[in-house]
C-alpha cells in the first residue's frame, strides 16, 4: 500500500492563482477581494466541464483562511458545490 496512486486532476490541480491559466479577468477580480476584504456573500462559478471551477473557488476560499481545520462550514461549502454540479448534470427540460 505505499505505493499509493494520485488522480490526475488532483496531481495537476492548481495551488494558487498564478499557476490558473486562461482565466485572467477572474482572477484578478478575485485576488483584488482578498487583498482588500471586500468579499461578498456569495460567488457562483459557472460554466462548461474542465474550466476551472472548482480550482479557483478552492484557491479562493484559501486566500480568505478557509480550511477544512479552521473553518467549521468547509464541508458544507463542498457540498453546496457538489449539490450544484449534481443538479446541474441531472437537469431535464
Amino acid at each position: 500500500m505505499g505505493n499509493m496512486e494520485i488522480a490526475l486532476y488532483r496531481k495537476y490541480r492548481p495551488q494558487t492563482f498564478k499557476e490558473i491559466k486562461g482565466q485572467d479577468h477572474i482572477i484578478s477580480v478575485l485576488e483584488n477581494e482578498a487583498k482588500t476584504d471586500k468579499v461578498s456573500h456569495a460567488y457562483l462559478f459557472s460554466g462548461s466541464r474542465g474550466t476551472g471551477k472548482t480550482s479557483i473557488a478552492r484557491i479562493f476560499a484559501k486566500s480568505l483562511g478557509v480550511s477544512r481545520e479552521r473553518c467549521s462550514s468547509y464541508l458544507s461549502i463542498l457540498f453546496k458545490i457538489q449539490n450544484l454540479y449534481s443538479r446541474r448534470s441531472s437537469y431535464v427540460d
